[in-house]
């Protein structure tokens, strides 16, 4: 009887240790969200689609593709945040904009957005096979444009990760609601 004490408390040891890893990580990941909440991050997840919501007008110098040094802190959680999916799942960065200015420079200005993001993931690790970078111009608003804060809501960078291999999409699918 002695002797199977042994071997029993080795594997509810093991498995002590395994339930509290796996138990740190799904608070850890919880955690983050609620942090990037924080940074006017929104974090959509319908299905197995998980879509990040990313203001302009807060991550990126006005009128401009240039990332604002001062959301990096915000930007480091996504990376994180971006890092606990799969490695084979593909993360697609789609710009938007809303309906002021010339349809040439929107669409100039939402890929050019969407490329420095993609830039800026790849630079902090996320492999570039996995990124897919696309302007959108003013198409697929949230909002109406005729309202300030709609039109604030349809400037937007929203990032979506799959978190099925299998699940993946030749195109990421606009999100049509805006959650605050």
């Amino acid at each position: 009887m002695a002797a199977a004490g042994g071997p029993v408390l080795a594997g509810t040891a093991v498995g002590a240790v395994m339930g509290a890893g796996v138990g740190a990580q799904k608070d850890s990941k919880r955690a983050l969200i609620r942090q990037i909440q924080q940074h006017e991050i929104q974090y959509i997840q319908y299905g197995d689609t998980v879509t990040f919501v990313i203001p302009t007008d807060r991550y990126f110098l006005f009128n401009s593709p240039r990332l604002n040094e001062l959301c990096f802190p915000g930007l480091a959680l996504l990376i994180k945040l971006l890092k606990t999916f799969p490695p084979c799942c593909p993360i697609y960065i789609a710009g938007f904009t809303n309906d002021v200015g010339s349809r040439y420079h929107k669409n100039k200005l939402t890929q050019a957005q969407a490329e420095a993001m993609l830039t800026f993931l790849w630079a902090n690790d996320i492999p570039a096979q996995r990124l897919n970078a696309e302007g959108y111009g003013d198409k697929h608003p949230v909002s109406d444009n005729k309202l300030v804060h709609g039109s604030a809501q349809n400037r937007r960078l929203e990032i979506q990760v799959f978190y099925s291999c299998a699940a993946q999409a030749s195109q990421p699918v606009p999100y049509v609601g805006y959650i605050k």
